[in-house]
């Protein structure tokens, strides 16, 4: 056991210094007059990620040029998928997609980020047939799950984990529906917390903007669920705010 122990407090150390390095990197870099090097962030998610025909910017796009205001220089690579869930294909098949877990390598890891950005949740919830008594394509246990085993597995890597919750719906979505999206967005935040890993909580910052005189959160979205323009601007402003806290 006290191995085991080390070996996993070798593991934390050693990301730890890898991060240190790269940011150490980057403010050497700035005092000599060199362009700092490029943060590499990974946007993974389903369609309130991925690019977006009834949207000009989905929140990826919009994030290098407002942290370069912040002198961050960044590459975001969007991989969103529409349609997907936490799991694998074989776990829920209703898209014939590769899920999360089936791309996580390809999508994420191999990609070599320094931040990545995880938003899951409507399609987990989500419940196709049966009403409010039927189970959701991806149980609320076997979410948490695999969501701790994404953030685990990047922190082993050496890269910095951003949750965020699902968005809120339009509000003539059936209540049975939220509150089932809620107890999800609950396990976010619970994952948050207990891993230290920085949230941007979407749900609640739709609910802020929706208390707002003259602001509706329905302004936020394109149909019931999906974030138009307004809503990813929304979302790309608080994750850049983020992103700069973990940048020295």
């Amino acid at each position: 056991m006290l191995h085991r122990f080390r070996n996993r407090r070798a593991i934390g150390t050693r990301s730890a210094v890898l991060i240190a390095l790269f940011f150490l990197c980057r403010c050497v870099a700035a005092q000599d007059g060199v362009a700092p090097q490029e943060l590499t962030i990974v946007a993974f998610g389903d369609s309130t990620t991925a690019l977006r025909s009834t949207v000009d910017e989905v929140y990826a796009d919009r994030l290098p040029a407002l942290l370069k205001a912040e002198g961050i220089e960044a590459k975001v690579i969007n991989s969103g998928v529409g349609g997907s869930h936490t799991g694998h294909l074989k776990d829920n098949a209703l898209h014939k997609r590769q899920h999360a877990l089936d791309r996580f390598q390809t999508a994420v890891r191999d990609h070599h980020p320094q931040i990545v950005i995880i938003q899951y949740g409507w399609n987990d919830s989500w419940v196709d047939t049966g009403g409010e008594e039927a189970a959701s394509r991806i149980s609320l246990d076997d979410y948490r799950a695999n969501l701790r085993y994404m953030i685990t597995t990047l922190h082993k890597d050496g890269a910095k984990v951003i949750l965020m919750t699902p968005n809120r719906p339009k509000a003539t979505m059936e209540a049975w529906r939220v509150e089932r999206t809620e107890h999800y967005v609950d396990a976010v935040r619970k994952l948050a917390a207990e891993l230290k890993t920085p949230l941007v909580d979407v749900w609640k910052a739709y609910a802020q903007y929706d208390a707002i005189d003259g602001q509706s959160m329905d302004d936020l979205l394109v149909d019931e669920v999906h974030p138009g323009d307004r809503g990813h601007a929304l979302v790309a402003k608080r994750l850049a705010k983020q992103i700069s806290t973990l940048v020295p």
